[in-house]
């Protein structure tokens, strides 16, 4: 409050003019004042006018008179809250409106939908509209909030959980491809030809898997990254690198052909790398394949696995 205002309603009409007259000064403040909050300065005027009514009715000209000053006083200082709480009704009443029409479109499209055959994105892209839209609009008259967040519960409730339902099922096919392909890493009897292309199907499959909750997949898609990075990583190694290949000599007796086996090893390794790439043809690589060098025979047949899981 901008004055102090009588505490009690003054005994006599001159204490009580006095009291007019100080309020007039307050509300006239008010009115002149640096603009602050609107609804702070609603609830002062109405704090002054109930002040006002306290002391008793207008006695004589001279209260006469100062109720019209402080009721001008009042009226323009009341007249920006006016014209807020307006805007603020307006907006209320199209949020009101915007509400309802999303729990129209819910109860819609459940209705309409074809669950014998779902088109789970869709269902997904309805469900995340609605709810950042039923965000948005949240200033609605207090009268109606209840009953239309009642409707709105019973419209987008059955429509998650049959979502949710579907998120499971897909989670589940993503962590049996993630078995799969931990447990041809795990067999070392398995040719690495026949390890790499497991893998390549099992992303084929991932991405084919519909819907899912973006945290849960999130997990789920590390996981099985990690254990395909694994898969990639042993095609990359050089044969030499590989501890269950054995050398095919003394290399400390025999350096030069033991350097050249090395290089030609690792020449065809490079037609892979860049047969994967999209750098060179198959026909190219089949070409370039047989050097003038012949690897041992294990390294021949790793290279010949890879250069078949290599071709697309």
């Amino acid at each position: 409050m901008t004055a102090d205002m009588p505490k009690a309603p003054p005994c006599d009409a001159s204490s009580a003019n006095e009291a007019r007259i100080e309020l007039c000064r307050c509300m006239e403040a008010l009115r002149d004042g640096t603009p602050h909050d609107l609804s702070t300065k609603a609830r002062e005027i109405r704090a002054l006018q109930d002040a006002w009514k306290a002391l008793g009715p207008d006695g004589d000209e001279s209260a006469a008179r100062l109720w019209h000053r402080f009721k001008r006083a009042a009226d323009a200082a009341y007249a920006p809250c006016a014209a807020l709480f307006e805007k603020q009704k307006a907006t209320r009443e199209h949020n009101l409106a915007q509400r309802t029409r999303i729990c129209t479109t819910l109860e819609s499209f459940a209705s309409s939908h074809d669950w014998q055959a779902p088109d789970w994105k869709r269902v997904h892209a309805t469900i995340g509209r609605a709810r950042s839209a039923w965000r948005k609009y949240d200033d609605i008259p207090n009268a109606s909030r209840k009953a239309l967040q009642k409707r709105f519960r019973l419209a987008i409730d059955p429509l998650e959980a049959k979502l949710r339902e579907e998120q499971d099922r897909n989670h589940k096919a993503k962590n049996a491809l993630i078995r799969q392909v931990r447990a041809a890493l795990d067999d070392s009897e398995r040719p690495l030809g026949e390890l790499i292309q497991t893998a390549k199907q099992a992303q084929v499959a991932w991405k084919m898997i519909g819907v899912t909750d973006r945290r849960v997949d999130q997990k789920l898609w590390k996981q099985f990254r990690g254990f395909c990075d694994r898969v990639f990583a042993k095609r990359e190694a050089p044969p030499a690198s590989n501890p269950q290949i054995p050398p095919t000599g003394d290399c400390s007796k025999r350096r030069s052909p033991c350097n050249a086996v090395l290089l030609e090893a690792r020449r065809r390794a490079n037609l892979c790398t860049q047969l994967e790439r999209g750098e060179l043809d198959r026909a190219t690589v089949n070409r370039l394949w047989d050097g003038e060098v012949t690897l041992p025979s294990r390294w021949a047949e790793r290279l010949r696995d890879r250069l078949q899981a290599s071709i697309p």
